[in-house]
């Protein structure tokens, strides 16, 4: 089996907790694509699975009753930032936002027909604009657009000497991990080497 699928105790701890259902369904780029199921008992199933894409691995969850807050964009921030903020590679998180229409501008009104013009003229301003206000176009509607958003976009400062970071990174690294709205008292930073390398 592709090697994407090692993880098989975690996720049926994730339907426990989240979802009445989760399928994994992955693809290496040399062999054929396979779907993983579960409904959170005792056993799931494995199959082959015609994938789409060339490679790549997709979780998807029916969320229980009640959980429905996990599909909310600021939840899944949330948690995405408390937990996953310095992972090596990006995480996009991809929302829908309402985007105002632009309004054409026209320069002048259409009005068809000359007996239009000769009403105008004969009732005057208020005729006139009557006539415009029918011809006008109905206002747009705002419209959705998706937008892409990467979450873990602070980086892992430990991994350099404080001298080697910008101070703009230091202070952007503590306000992420304190919320304190003010700056850091002062930035040092150690590295032991021996059995085990550490950074703090």
């Amino acid at each position: 089996l592709p090697y994407q699928l090692v993880h098989i105790r975690a996720l049926r701890a994730l339907v426990h907790r989240l979802a009445e259902r989760v399928d994994v369904i992955t693809r290496s780029c040399k062999e054929e694509g396979y779907i993983w199921s579960s409904d959170g008992g005792v056993s799931y199933t494995i199959r082959p699975y015609p994938v789409e894409d060339a490679h790549g691995t997709s979780v998807i969850l029916r969320l229980k009753e009640g959980e429905h807050e996990y599909l909310k964009a600021e939840r899944l921030t949330e948690l995405l930032k408390k937990h996953s903020m310095f992972i090596r590679y990006p995480i996009h998180l991809i929302t829908e936002e309402l985007v105002s229409a632009e309004k054409k501008e026209e320069d002048e009104v259409e009005i068809d027909g000359e007996k239009a013009v000769e009403e105008v003229k004969e009732d005057g301003d208020a005729a006139a604009d009557e006539a415009k206000e029918d011809a006008a176009p109905a206002e747009a509607k705002p419209s959705k657009k998706l937008v892409d958003k990467v979450i873990n976009t602070d980086i892992p400062v430990w991994t350099k000497k404080v001298e080697e970071i910008p101070e703009e990174d230091l202070k952007r690294f503590y306000k992420s991990i304190s919320n304190d709205y003010d700056d850091y008292a002062i930035a040092q930073s150690w590295h032991f080497e021996g059995i085990m390398d550490l950074k703090i």
